[in-house]
């Protein structure tokens, strides 16, 4: 933390003397943050805002650091105004959704996930947070194909496996869920919660 704190000093002593360098800002924003000084981090932001109030970048590190500082609505302002700068700008997106989900906002949530894939963030982890929107909204269905394609993406995702096990169970199919709550134990066998649904599951198929 010291040699971060350090870093820090240095590169905002380059956003003195150089005012119009605004990686030093984002620098120097990054290693307060690192060295656990979040207030600073954010103090080096907004002069950086100040200085070059359409930097997406700028904003975007904002809404990061009040994300660290639990400040969820002040995270998602940032964001909103890194998308407006920017409206391709899909890791913006991604994180502001991942704020709404915090919120239990899901339906707001579904629609940055849903922007953020056309933008082309098709990852397995998108998909799984698309797909856990949804099975809370208990809109199962939905829910199981997000999570389908979240292990066509990746295999080894025991969320995505469990997931798909997870809405069987909720729709009393508990011999269809066995399978696939069988996969994701074996991928993560130390997750109580996997355990015990797949525990459920076979009690209720031992009882029919």
């Amino acid at each position: 933390a010291m040699y971060y704190a350090k870093a820090a000093q240095y590169f905002e002593q380059i956003v003195i003397e150089n005012p119009e360098i605004e990686q030093a800002y984002l620098d120097a924003s990054n290693a307060y943050e690192f060295s656990g000084n979040f207030d600073k981090s954010i103090e080096v932001l907004e002069s950086l805002i100040d200085v070059n109030p359409y930097n997406a970048n700028a904003w975007f590190f904002l809404g990061n650091t009040y994300s660290k500082m639990k400040m969820l609505h002040k995270a998602i302002d940032a964001y909103d105004y890194c998308i407006a700068i920017d409206d391709s700008f899909t890791p913006a997106r991604f994180n502001k959704a991942n704020e709404l989900v915090e919120l239990e906002k899901y339906e707001d949530a579904i629609v940055e996930y849903k922007v953020a894939i056309e933008l082309g963030e098709n990852d397995a982890i998108t998909y799984c947070n698309l797909a856990g929107c949804y099975e809370r909204l208990d809109k199962d269905v939905e829910a199981r194909e997000w999570y389908r394609k979240a292990v066509k993406k990746n295999s080894n995702i025991a969320e995505a496996w469990f997931g798909i096990g997870l809405t069987f169970e909720k729709e009393n199919q508990p011999k269809d869920a066995i399978q696939y709550l069988k996969r994701a134990v074996l991928i993560d066998e130390k997750n109580t919660e996997y355990l015990l649904v797949l525990a459920e599951s076979l009690y209720k198929t031992g009882k029919k």
